[in-house]
C-alpha cells in the first residue's frame, strides 16, 4: 500500500505514515550542512518541510485524556474526604496505595497489549502520579507529620522522574520538571535558601531524556527551568554575580544550539537560540544603560562556593564556543553569520574585563561597547531577515533598533527641534527597511513564477 502524499505549495510533503524516514532525512541534513554540500538556509527550509519529533506523540489525546484523568483522580480523593475523619488510618494507608497501584496497575497493564493507545496509557500513569502526590500530604497527615512541606514536591517530583526514565514518558518528564521548579522556588523564596541540586536535576536528570526523546516541548521547559533556577540560586548566593552568571548561561545556550544543528537532534537548534537570545539581548539592552555597566564593575564574591556561580557557566560557554570553531563552521559561515558570532565572543570578553579588570569609573566606555555590540546585532537582524524573507527576524530587528535609539535619545537630545529631526530620520529609515523587504520578496515572488 503506498503511502498518502500530502502537498504544500504544490510541492509533496510526507505523511505521519513516514516518520522514520523523515528523521533520517533530518539526520542526513545535519551531515550535509556540516559537509558544506547546502547552506544554513537551504537546511532550514528542508527541515521546515519533513518536519520529525514532537509530531508522532499524540499531544491533543494525552492532554485530554491526561486533564479528565486528574479531575477523575481529584473526585476519588473529595469522595473519600467526605468520609476520611470515620475511617480508620490503615483503611485510609489502603485506599492510598491502593489508588496509586491501580492507575499505574491499569496503565502497565494495556500498555502490554499490541493495540494499546498511547494517549489512554499517558493518561492513567498522570493520574497515578496525581494520586501519588495526594498521598504523600495525605499519609502525613495521617500520622501528624509536620516536615519542611518543600520536601513533599522533591519526593514527588524525583517519583515523576523516575517513571519518565522507566516508561520512557514525556508527560512525565514534564510533571517532573514542574514539581522539582515548584521545590527550588519554595525553598528559594518560601525559606530564603539557596536550593542547590534544583537546575543540576533539571540538567542532568531531565534535558538528557528530552534528547533521547526528541521532544521539543520537553527540552524547551527544561531549559527555561535550569536556566531560572540557576538565576534563582545564584541571586541566594551572592546577586553582585546573577548579572553575569546569567549572561554566560545564555551564551551557553547559544553555542549549544549551532552544535545542535549538526546533532541527531537537529530541530533542537531553535529552541536553544529562543531561550539564549531571550537572556542575551535582554541583558545586552541593559548594559547599554551607564548604572547597569557600572554594576558589572562590583563583583567581589567573598567564597569559593560563590565563586563556582559565576565560573562555571564562563568555562561552560567558552569551551561549548572553542568546540564550535573547531568544528570549522567558522570557515563555512556567512559573512553575516561571522559577525554575528564575533558580537557574541566580543560581549563574553566584555563581560569579563568589565567583572574583573574594570573600574567603576570606566562605566562609560563600557556602555558604549555594549551599545555598538547591540546595534550590530539588529543591523545584522534586519540583513540577515531581508535576504531570507524572515519578517519576524526583521521586525524584531526593528523594535531592537527602536527601543536602543529611543534609550539613547532620551539620554543625549534635549532639544525639541533635534528631537523632531531624530525622530524623522528614524521614522524614514524603518519607513526604507520596509520598502526594501517588500522590494525583495516581491522580486523572489516573481522569479519563482
Amino acid at each position: 500500500m503506498r503511502p498518502r502524499v500530502q502537498k504544500h505549495n504544490g510541492l509533496p510533503i510526507l505523511n505521519s505514515t513516514m516518520s522514520k524516514t523523515t528523521r533520517w532525512l533530518q539526520d542526513q541534513i545535519g551531515v550535509w550542512l556540516d559537509e558544506g554540500l547546502i547552506d544554513a538556509a537551504l537546511a532550514e527550509t528542508l527541515r521546515a518541510r519533513y518536519p520529525s519529533g514532537d509530531q508522532d506523540t499524540p499531544w491533543s489525546r494525552i492532554i485530554i485524556s491526561s486533564v479528565g484523568a486528574v479531575v477523575f483522580g481529584l473526585g476519588i480523593i473529595l469522595f473519600f474526604a467526605y468520609n476520611w475523619a470515620d475511617m480508620h488510618k490503615f483503611v485510609k494507608l489502603a485506599l492510598v496505595f491502593g489508588a496509586v497501584l491501580a492507575a499505574h496497575g491499569t496503565g502497565l497493564y494495556l500498555s502490554a497489549s499490541d493495540d494499546a493507545k498511547r494517549g489512554l496509557v499517558e493518561s492513567l500513569h498522570v493520574m497515578g502520579t496525581m494520586l501519588f502526590g495526594a498521598g504523600i500530604w495525605l499519609v502525613a497527615q495521617i500520622y501528624h507529620i509536620n516536615e519542611h512541606y518543600p520536601n513533599a514536591f522533591f519526593v514527588w517530583g524525583l517519583g515523576a522522574l523516575a517513571l519518565a526514565w522507566a516508561m520512557p514518558s514525556v508527560a512525565q518528564g514534564l510533571m517532573a520538571v514542574l514539581l522539582i521548579f515548584l521545590w527550588s522556588c519554595f525553598e528559594v523564596f518560601g525559606f530564603s535558601s539557596p536550593n542547590y541540586p534544583g537546575p543540576w536535576i533539571v540538567l542532568i536528570g531531565i534535558l538528557p531524556l528530552a534528547w533521547m526523546q526528541r521532544s521539543r516541548v520537553l527540552l524547551f521547559f527544561a531549559l527555561v527551568a535550569f536556566i531560572t533556577l540557576y538565576a534563582f540560586n545564584v541571586g541566594q548566593v551572592e546577586d553582585d554575580l546573577l548579572i553575569g552568571a546569567l549572561f554566560y548561561c545564555a551564551c551557553l545556550y547559544l553555542a549549544a544550539g549551532r552544535l545542535s544543528i549538526r546533532s541527531v537532534f537537529a530541530q533542537s537548534a531553535p529552541l536553544f537560540n529562543i531561550v539564549g537570545y531571550s537572556v542575551y539581548l535582554v541583558l545586552l539592552y541593559l548594559f547599554s544603560f551607564k548604572e547597569i555597566a557600572r554594576e558589572l564593575a562590583k563583583l567581589n564574591p567573598e567564597s569559593i562556593d560563590a565563586w563556582s556561580y559565576f565560573v562555571v557557566p564562563f568555562i561552560a560557554a567558552l569551551v561549548a564556543w572553542m568546540a564550535l570553531l573547531a568544528t570549522g563552521a567558522w570557515q563555512r559561515a556567512d559573512v553575516i553569520r561571522r559577525w554575528e558570532v564575533s558580537l557574541i565572543l566580543t560581549s563574553m570578553l566584555l563581560v569579563l574585563i568589565a567583572q574583573f579588570g574594570m573600574s567603576r569609573e570606566h562605566a562609560g566606555i563600557v556602555m558604549l561597547i555594549f551599545n555598538l555590540v547591540f546595534l550590530g546585532h539588529c543591523i545584522i537582524m534586519i540583513i540577515s531577515g531581508t535576504a531570507r524573507l524572515n519578517w519576524k527576524q526583521v521586525s524584531l530587528g526593528c523594535v531592537l533598533f527602536s527601543a536602543l535609539v529611543f534609550a539613547r535619545f532620551t539620554d543625549l537630545f534635549d532639544d525639541l527641534l533635534m528631537r523632531s529631526l531624530f525622530f524623522l530620520a528614524m521614522g524614514a529609515g524603518l519607513f526604507l527597511i520596509g520598502n526594501f523587504y517588500s522590494r525583495r520578496k516581491k522580486q523572489q515572488g516573481t522569479s519563482h513564477a
